[in-house]
């Protein structure tokens, strides 16, 4: 949805330009993503981040039925379908989570200098532990094969370090210089604790932080500045 200075939805009865589909603009965006119920028998979206690019378009980013999901929507409101034009759903891509694991919540995102998006989220695997997935798409809405594909074309999986047994991200941002910053909370020995962690702008865990890419301390912060700063 878009709301004026006043609070009032963006319509043209309200006194806006309007903002989505319909004659009159209702003053919101909706779209269903999939017309099917997946394996678990549900079909379902929730929305976890938005992000303006500069030329004013909006990325969503959602769970979608257990997956990952990526939407764009031109200033006014309207599915982008240049966004994944030459894919099965122009205007969002879906990016289904390693065979491994159950679910997947969190989701958080950023865009990098070069309009690359990084998405972060917490995926649960059979056991029930948690593990970090970073993905990256190209500003076309693709993912991006450049990127590290350990677990599959255009993301990894990871506990970031190798003591957790269980590791949840909460928040990803890009900092000035591109660099990666994630933070999360990590269980070492049944005891949660704040893990922040720092990739290179090619998803390399970024050794000159804290010598090993990573840093663990007691507290209960998840929020990064784009400076990389973790703030409480």
């Amino acid at each position: 949805a878009r709301y004026l200075d006043n609070g009032d939805l963006d319509t043209i009865a309200n006194g806006g330009i309007g903002f989505g589909v319909g004659e009159p603009s209702p003053g919101y965006a909706n779209i269903q993503l999939h017309p099917n119920a997946d394996n678990h028998g549900l079909m379902s979206a929730k929305a976890y981040a938005m992000i303006l690019q500069p030329d004013g378009k909006i990325i969503v980013a959602a769970q979608n039925n257990y997956n990952i999901a990526l939407i764009r929507f031109t200033p006014s409101g309207i599915v982008d379908t240049t966004f994944n034009a030459q894919g099965t759903n122009p205007g969002y891509i879906i990016s289904s989570i390693p065979t491994n694991t159950s679910n997947t919540n969190f989701i958080s995102m950023d865009i990098q200098s070069t309009g690359n998006i990084v998405v972060s989220s917490s995926i649960t695997l059979i056991d029930e532990a948690k593990q970090v997935a970073i993905y990256r798409y190209t500003t076309d809405g693709i993912l991006d094969t450049t990127f590290p594909n350990e677990s599959g074309p255009g993301y990894f999986t990871t506990y970031v370090n190798p003591s957790s047994t269980s590791t949840t991200p909460y928040n990803i941002v890009v900092m000035d210089n591109d660099k990666i910053v994630v933070g999360c909370q990590e269980t070492i020995n049944d005891i949660a604790q704040v893990l922040v962690a720092r990739y290179t702008a090619n998803g390399q865990l970024d050794t000159s932080f804290n010598n090993t890419g990573y840093a663990s301390f007691t507290g209960s912060s998840n929020t990064i500045s784009n400076k990389g700063a973790l703030t409480a």
